[in-house]
């Protein structure tokens, strides 16, 4: 619109030039700026189907703060000199141009290939994409304009999540352990069988505030200084559940993405944090349009399970909690990563059905925002506060 109003603007002068100074000096311009516009138009034309872009990315995945480079070239096959030809990429909210996502190249006369470059940064985990939204070719004169056929192009990757350390003295872990592994009041186990620590008949933890002291075993504390806490032999067989629900929730803002990082890191610093006690736990999420299981013996489940992550599409808030996985494995306890406090309250009446007591884990950002029993939040430095 700017460029035809301007072309409308030069129109009228040159007549008012015409009609009040020197009429033919003024036709004469008058006449230039129809050839200018006419040849203009055909140009575009006649080059229009003379055009080929090609897009090329070769990524999958990468980690957060990483760069991607998407290149791109753009020939013709006329000798003819090509207009203005527009570029337009669109991409995901999780990752962040370097530069205008939109490229205006004039090649001129040259038959020679050009070859551009737009680079993304990676700033938040999940499943990315880059795509082409439009390539438009645009006359000199810039008032008209058509779109040029290409191949479509979508480059999707995965930014993976950061597995943070998380502190040892952590409650929430302590009450789940607690809960699904033994009773303070119930009598020792006995103690003549090895367990594979070299300490007889026990599993090891680090001491948290809150454990019994008659657990502490002094003489592995004292090698290792550090408290640790003895656990029943029973423990070892038990796995702690963590669901991880990520929903979608419409709004894809700065804030809505960093609460997502918040509990995604959070769960990985919890799965490490039990590697590194001598636990296991088993994970729940909604991966490749379904709830599954992931089992986190080792650090290889580990690293599987970030490299899940990274391909991670939110999930529908309609979409039903996995209720029967659950059940199914006959879970005491577990946590559940939640990234909204808006559709908690429906969730967890759902997940009341497999029988496990849930202990709620959000960001710390919007913990408050919705009174919930049994809940924690995360801060960006990944420190559990109750807020019971």
């Amino acid at each position: 619109m700017k460029h035809r109003l301007s072309y409308l603007l030069c129109i009228m002068a040159a007549v008012v030039f015409t009609l009040a100074l020197n009429g033919r000096v003024g036709l004469f311009l008058c006449f230039m700026m129809v050839i200018a516009l006419v040849l203009s138009f055909l140009i575009k034309m006649l080059v229009s189907n003379k055009i080929k872009i090609t897009v090329a990315s070769k990524t999958t995945q990468v980690a957060k703060g990483d760069t991607i480079e998407i290149s791109f070239d753009i020939s013709k096959t006329t000798w003819l000199p090509t207009p203005f030809i527009e570029v337009c990429f669109n991409s995901s909210k999780n990752i962040k141009a370097m530069s205008p996502e939109k490229f205006r190249i004039a090649l001129g006369f040259s038959k020679e290939p050009g070859t551009y470059r737009i680079t993304y940064r990676a700033e938040h985990f999940g499943m990315a994409h880059i795509e082409v939204s439009s390539v438009k070719l645009i006359d000199y004169l810039g008032l008209f304009h058509s779109d040029v056929k290409t191949e479509r192009f979508e480059s999707r990757f995965g930014v993976l999540p950061v597995i943070h350390e998380m502190s040892g003295q952590n409650e929430l872990l302590r009450i789940c352990c607690d809960a699904s592994a033994y009773d303070d009041n119930a009598q020792e186990a006995d103690e003549a069988a090895p367990i594979g620590t070299g300490v007889a008949g026990y599993e090891h933890r680090e001491y948290v505030i809150g454990d019994p002291i008659k657990r502490i075993n002094w003489k592995l504390s004292s090698k290792r200084d550090s408290l640790m806490i003895r656990l029943d032999e029973k423990l070892e067989a038990v796995s702690q559940a963590i669901i991880f629900d990520c929903t979608d929730e419409g709004i894809e803002n700065e804030g809505y993405y960093k609460n997502r990082d918040i509990i995604a890191e959070g769960l990985l610093a919890m799965s490490a944090l039990m590697l590194r006690q001598g636990m296991s736990c088993v994970v729940y999420g909604y991966f490749d349009g379904a709830w599954e299981k992931l089992e986190i013996e080792d650090a290889e489940n580990l690293l599987g399970l970030q490299s899940q992550l990274a391909d991670y599409e939110a999930v529908s808030t309609d979409e039903m909690p996995p209720v029967k996985l659950v059940s199914e494995n006959s879970h005491k306890v577990a946590m559940l990563f939640t990234n909204s406090v808006e559709s908690l309250p429906a969730r967890l009446s759902q997940l009341e059905q497999s029988g496990c007591d849930i202990y709620s884990v959000i960001p710390q950002e919007i913990a408050e925002k919705k009174a919930v029993s049994k809940a924690y939040s995360l801060s960006d430095d990944f420190e559990f506060t109750s807020l019971l």
